[in-house]
């Protein structure tokens, strides 16, 4: 499933990516050991994208 596919655009979708770690203090997830800044979450995105597509 794609953020397109639910209403969102590509671009909020990576602000929701970016965002999310702050929603859980004290919580370490992928996102924080990623620590992926926005290009690189769109490249991250985009590649997503084109795997499913396939």
């Amino acid at each position: 499933m794609l953020p397109e596919e639910i209403g969102f655009t590509v671009d909020e979708f990576v602000q929701v990516v970016e965002y999310a770690p702050q929603t859980r203090p004290g919580r370490y997830t992928i996102l924080e050991h990623l620590n992926l800044n926005t290009d690189q979450i769109k490249d991250a995105y985009a590649d997503y994208a084109k795997a499913i597509g396939s």
